[in-house]
């Protein structure tokens, strides 16, 4: 299960120019990344809630994203493979 997130900016993270493939919860909060606040952020932590980020408007990203394919950024706990 995953929260998706999906930014209204095309670029993910506004104001970071940089794509990230996966980031720990902690990595999104250090880097100030503009997807969600720091206080969305360290509840889905401490729920072990992994983030989904990407973009909606994509066509086909839904899919990709519904059938567990690489899209957008995953945001977890850190250290699942």
């Amino acid at each position: 299960e995953y929260f998706s997130v999906v930014p209204n900016h095309p670029c993910f993270f506004p104001g970071d120019a940089k794509k990230y493939e996966k980031l720990t919860f902690q990595e999104a909060i250090e880097k100030n990344l503009k997807v969600m606040d720091a206080t969305a952020f360290s509840l889905a932590r401490d729920y072990n809630l992994p983030i989904l980020v990407f973009n909606l408007l994509k066509s086909g990203n839904i899919k990709k994203a519904v059938l567990g394919e690489k899209v957008g950024t995953l945001i977890t706990k850190g250290g699942e493979e």
